[in-house]
């Protein structure tokens, strides 16, 4: 058991508040330090706040800052009150001495399937219902039905996820201290032969274990200013920061967008790319709507509200359109609510032709797909897009903006629509054609089917996906020596 002093109780506190009571058992606050002196003599959750001052009363192994905005202010405050500086921890440090050594195994419903081909381990960073994450469960399932055994370890999942990815039949370690590797995680690693890292924020496991097993690190991020991933993990990071261990694993972009962001930082690291794929949920031609049996036309953005999703731009291309056409259409948002969905609900004019879904689990969102006409992908940059591969997928007309990975994929007008990005002006006239040439759509729409069957069907991600890990494979052991063997 750790005893801790956490100073701040802020936004910081209460977004971690679950981390504490989930892992009471190693770790015990004993008091809470704030410098407002009207909250100290108080009680929160049970426990006193006292000020800073009074810290040399109180017995603790570390002082864990909570502040995001004034951190570097609160050390330099206690290191001016004689605190030596090997117990003032950020909550990296917290994770790093109290949950060195756990993992929780949950097994799907075909629990653990032993079998002789290779045994495949997949990292990823925190899940939750996101493209980068769902791409890691697809990359299991692929291999699993490919008759690999695998297994999943990411921090920690949401709960409906959780449940979804049992449901599958996958297995899932939920590996607390990730992306930290330790000496004592080094006998599970090497079960494995080899490890996918997924994500550029898991730097630190692609580094530590391509000592001990071939990895593939897979990236999915762009270098917009949006997305700190890079400066946050290079920061976090910065002793590995360079370019010289990336030769003994594998490195790929989901895209060409992600490769291209990836070799700004790394200069000619990624030669390849691997596109995902998804199981296909397409069952009939005569799933979803009868065509033109409903009276609107659904326009739908699934994904977080963000600046850079995009969404406003889509407002602004429905003011655009004649009132003939927004009597026509319904534009559903389907994503987690943040700062920007009330900047987006205040400036709709047209109220009743939106709709605010809020936050669905991924089998939700598959299950409303068949109510949807046209897949809308505004983004002002975005890797790949999940949601537009499922649109096609349900043979939906799709339009996505051309700086996202799927418009690589996308012959405009032929099986679906690429738009300027942050041009309202077009996606308003894309959205008008669509509106005005419901006879035009079938065969637009056959045609997304055959590309999302060529290129995403998750079978044909498994045959790249396995080739991809034999290269991997091959180059690590080509340029290692002294590695131990696969632990039966």
């Amino acid at each position: 058991m750790i005893n801790i002093v956490i100073f701040g109780i802020g936004e910081t506190y209460a977004n971690r508040r679950n981390f504490f009571r989930e892992n009471s058992d190693r770790v015990r606050i004993v008091a809470f330090l704030d410098n407002n002196t009207g909250v100290q003599g108080k009680e929160m959750d049970g426990i006193m706040i006292y000020s800073p001052e009074d810290i040399k009363k109180l017995c603790y192994d570390g002082i864990v800052i909570l502040s995001k905005k004034f951190g570097q202010e609160m050390a330099e405050q206690l290191s001016a009150s004689g605190i030596e500086q090997d117990v003032i921890w950020n909550f990296y440090t917290l994770k790093l001495n109290a949950l060195k050594g756990k993992r929780t195994l949950h097994c799907g419903n075909k629990a653990i399937c032993k079998s002789n081909r290779k045994k495949i381990l997949v990292i990823s960073t925190e899940m939750g219902f996101n493209g980068g994450t769902m791409v890691a469960v697809y990359a299991a399932l692929a291999l699993q039905n490919m008759g690999y055994e695998v297994m999943i370890a990411a921090p920690c999942i949401c709960e409906k996820l959780l449940e979804e990815i049992k449901a599958l039949g996958l297995n899932i370690t939920i590996w607390d201290c990730l992306p930290y590797i330790f000496q004592e995680d080094e006998e599970w690693i090497r079960y494995y032969d080899i490890v996918i890292v997924n994500v550029f924020q898991m730097m630190n496991c692609a580094f530590e274990i391509s000592k001990i097993r071939p990895v593939l690190w897979w990236i999915h991020e762009d270098r917009s200013v949006w997305k700190s991933f890079y400066q946050d993990t290079q920061k976090e990071f910065h002793e590995i920061n360079t370019l010289e261990w990336m030769d003994r694993l594998e490195v790929l972009g989901v895209s060409e967008i992600a490769k291209e962001a990836f070799n700004y930082f790394y200069p000619s690291v990624i030669e390849r790319i691997l596109p995902f794929g998804i199981p296909d949920r397409f069952e009939n031609e005569n799933t979803g709507k009868p065509e033109f049996a409903h009276n609107k036309i659904v326009f739908a953005v699934t994904a977080g509200f963000s600046i850079y999703k995009g969404q406003s731009v889509l407002v602004e291309a429905v003011k655009k359109l004649s009132i003939q056409e927004k009597e026509a259409i319904e534009i559903w948002f389907i994503g987690p609510s943040g700062q920007n969905k009330q900047e987006l609900e205040d400036i709709c004019t047209e109220k009743d032709n939106m709709k605010f879904l809020g936050l669905l689990s991924h089998e939700e969102i598959i299950g409303i797909l068949p109510q949807i006409d046209v897949l809308v992908c505004p983004s002002l940059i975005e890797t790949m897009s999940m949601s537009t591969i499922e649109g096609m997928m349900f043979e939906k007309l799709c339009i996505a903006t051309d700086m996202t990975g799927i418009a690589e994929y996308i012959d405009d007008g032929k099986n679906g629509f690429v738009v300027k990005a942050n041009d309202s002006n077009k996606l308003a006239e894309c959205m008008s054609w669509i509106i005005n040439n419901r006879r035009k759509w079938e065969p637009i729409r056959k045609e997304a089917r055959k590309t999302f069957e060529n290129e995403f069907i998750l079978e044909r991600f498994g045959q790249r996906l396995e080739e991809e890990l034999n290269n991997c494979q091959e180059k690590f052991y080509e340029n290692t020596i002294n590695v131990s063997s696969t632990i039966s």
